[in-house]
């Protein structure tokens, strides 16, 4: 299993970054107080990947550490299945900021529907971070 310099090379962030990264409270395990190092599954990866292209985008760091704990996600990035055709929908006001897991044929339905702006995340690229 990858370590945290494996993941942070994984996904294209240094090494301190997600260091600072796990800290602020993403990818919350029960195995963290017992541990000093950590191994990532593929699933860990997919999230930090979601991480990186969520701050990319501009998503606020506490929605981002809302969605990457979101056991709905965490089930599907775990999964044996790969999410193809998922993505994370994410609207972020000033008030509050909401997040939902879609299958990208009806993504387009979904923004006309909600008629705000949104971020969209894919999982499949995501998961791709994987085979890199």
């Amino acid at each position: 299993m990858p370590t945290t310099s494996d993941a942070a090379t994984q996904i294209g962030v240094k090494y301190e970054t997600l260091r600072n990264w796990l800290k602020k409270g993403f990818l919350k395990t029960d195995s963290e107080a017992t541990r000093t190092w950590r191994d990532y599954s593929d699933g860990d990866i997919a999230r930090l990947q979601l991480v990186k292209d969520g701050l990319d985008a501009g998503v606020p760091m506490d929605v981002l550490i809302d969605v990457c704990n979101d056991p709905e996600l965490i089930g599907l990035l775990d999964d044996d299945n790969e999410p193809v055709g998922l993505a994370v929908l994410i609207w972020a006001t000033l008030e509050e900021a909401q997040f939902m897991i879609v299958r990208e044929a009806v993504l387009a339905q979904e923004l006309r529907r909600n008629r705000t702006p949104a971020t969209v995340l894919s999982l499949s690229h995501a998961m791709r971070s994987l085979a890199a």
